[in-house]
């Protein structure tokens, strides 16, 4: 009664052809590695709304200018 679980000797034991290995090596040379952690910029804001990152950069500055003066 398990007939959808049957598996033939030929497909368990199939080699893979070069032409799978060589499609596999060159689909890997394009992928590109996911960053992390991107910085927010003036265009791209996120995580923060436009007027919280306005609001960050204001306090930031006036940090600096603090800390500079002394």
């Amino acid at each position: 009664m398990d007939a959808t679980n049957k598996t033939t000797a030929a497909n368990s034991t199939s080699p893979v052809s070069q032409d799978e290995i060589a499609a596999l090596i060159a689909a890997r040379s394009y992928d590109e590695p996911y960053r992390f952690g991107r910085k927010p910029t003036s265009r791209a804001p996120f995580p923060f709304t436009e007027r919280e990152f306005a609001r960050l950069l204001v306090v930031r500055s006036r940090l600096q200018s603090h800390g500079s003066a002394h």
